[in-house]
């Protein structure tokens, strides 16, 4: 039976068959559930070794059984009242006590102001604080920003502890000073690095602009993936940022991919990347008589560029897509020339000229002294110059 005493919930669990001086045998004990249709509960009657004190999810409320059936029965509990095989709990309703034990809490709503785990890894606090170290999310959507504050590290940190400063930050600062190397030791290596993402700047180090070099050493067997190449050790120069994307699968670990690198206040200016649209080579095809050419190449987006031979000895037309949004003075075209003009095995290389250019189209004239010559052909690159 159940009721309550100074504002606690006071279970007793009541001796059967007993006399004045004897021990009678043991009460039937309580067992939690959310109730459910077909199935069978026990009112502790008739030496049952259970009662069932259920939450109907529906009425958000709390019965006892205080009649048992079979599961072959459906008598459901009634809302806020009593039915002959379920008693209405109102004082469960609102439960206050002051330590609270259960193996397994079936909860509709709970309002709290902290939660602390056993093992103090993780803590919610009121503020909107959150602390889950070594926490598992799945599906996660964040409605705001995320952030990973940068912080100084010196080599020291234990990257097997997962409770150390390492393993709680991806951003790091390091300081640069002449040809200081990171050991192996120094930088994480393990599998739980799968998918993580670190950005390591060499920028200022307790407020103090970074002077020299810096490298890490990788573990053996694993790697720094970098332009293709798989290297041994990563290189940063003073003032430059790298960021690293830990790649591996199942319990596997094979190293990080160096995903990009910059600059950051360097005393020296080293520019910006170009924006190529074209890049490939032409190829004179004819017989002397005849005139025609061949063109290899890659663009961008994957469209297409023509070359034709003009009426013009030794002048080419490249069609370029309109759909590059190009104007004359938009894109710029560098030439390298390839071979000899046609009919010579020794005569002077080839010289290779960018004439007239336009929206759709450009021409290059080649000659290998003061007049134009076919032969030969030449490497070309077309860069956009919109984007500065």
């Amino acid at each position: 039976m159940s009721g309550s005493a100074n504002g606690h919930i006071v279970i007793r669990r009541l001796a059967k068959n007993g006399k004045d001086g004897q021990d009678g045998s043991r009460g039937a004990k309580m067992r939690w559930g959310i109730y459910e249709a077909g199935k069978a509960y026990c009112s502790g009657a008739s030496d049952e070794a259970f009662y069932d004190l259920v939450f109907h999810s529906t009425y958000q409320q709390f019965f006892i059984c205080i009649k048992s059936y079979p599961a072959s029965e459906t008598h459901s509990p009634t809302k806020s009242t009593s039915n002959g095989y379920w008693e209405y709990q109102p004082a469960l309703d609102n439960l206050f006590v002051d330590v609270l034990c259960a193996n397994e809490a079936f909860l509709n709503s709970l309002i709290v102001r902290k939660i602390f785990t056993t093992d103090g890894k993780t803590q919610i606090l009121e503020g909107g604080f959150l602390k889950a170290i070594g926490a598992h999310f799945q599906d996660v959507k964040i409605f705001g920003t995320s952030r990973s504050p940068f912080v100084r590290y010196d080599g020291a940190w234990s990257w097997t502890d997962e409770d150390s400063a390492a393993q709680l930050h991806d951003n790091l600062l390091m300081e640069g000073g002449g040809a200081w190397t990171l050991a192996a030791g120094g930088f994480p290596w393990d599998s739980s690095q799968n998918g993580r993402r670190i950005t390591i700047t060499t920028h200022r180090y307790n407020g103090t602009l970074s002077e020299g070099a810096v490298s890490i050493s990788a573990q053996s067997g694993k790697y720094f993936f970098e332009d293709g190449l798989k290297k041994t050790e990563l290189k940063m120069s003073s003032r430059e940022y790298v960021e690293l994307l830990g790649i591996g699968e199942d319990s596997t670990f094979y190293g990080w991919i160096v995903l990009s690198r910059g600059n950051i206040e360097t005393n020296g200016r080293y520019g910006r990347m170009q924006r190529v649209l074209a890049n490939g080579f032409v190829k004179y095809t004819g017989n002397g008589s005849t005139n025609s050419a061949s063109i290899t190449y890659k663009t961008f987006d994957g469209s297409t560029i023509t070359v034709s031979c003009t009426t013009t000895t030794g002048r080419y037309m490249i069609s370029i897509p309109s759909s590059w949004g190009l104007s004359s003075n938009s894109y710029i075209v560098m030439l390298t020339p390839m071979g000899r003009s046609h009919g010579s095995s020794s005569g002077a290389p080839l010289k290779a000229t960018v004439l007239d250019m336009g929206s759709n189209s450009f021409y290059v004239e080649t000659s290998d002294d003061s007049s134009n010559n076919w032969g030969g052909g030449f490497q070309f690159q077309i860069i956009n110059l919109n984007d500065w």
